[in-house]
């Protein structure tokens, strides 16, 4: 089976009032180009969060709260004062950290232990 890849599912497609649209949206949800070009300037390309194994050189602009704690959608969570640019490297533990604690927070709420058992009082 052949892999998918961002490359394959950017084909264009025809709506029925003859506009063109991709084909799929994966791979578009982040920082728009020109903005995140914008951030990468601003901070010289530089890594801002400088974790273990960084190579330096950021390549990718990456939100300072994550999104999904901001409780906003994507959309307008957009703003230049709250990106930063990153390295690939230091952008995956910054985002496997995010992503570790919202699994715990989520656990947390749907596994509460502070009440015994109705039936058992």
């Amino acid at each position: 089976m052949a892999r998918i890849t961002p490359a394959r599912l950017r084909k264009v497609s025809t709506t029925s009032s003859g506009d063109t649209a991709p084909a799929s949206n994966w791979g578009n949800r982040g920082v728009p180009k020109k903005l995140r070009e914008q951030v990468l300037r601003r901070d010289g390309y530089r890594c801002q969060l400088r974790y273990d194994g960084c190579i330096g050189e950021a390549t990718e602009a990456d939100h300072i709260v994550n999104v999904a704690s901001l409780g906003v959608a994507r959309a307008q969570a957009v703003q230049p004062v709250g990106l930063q640019a990153v390295c690939v490297p230091c952008h995956r533990v910054k985002t496997q950290a995010e992503r570790t604690a919202g699994i715990a927070r989520h656990y947390a709420q749907r596994h509460r232990t502070d009440e015994p058992h109705p039936g058992l009082l």
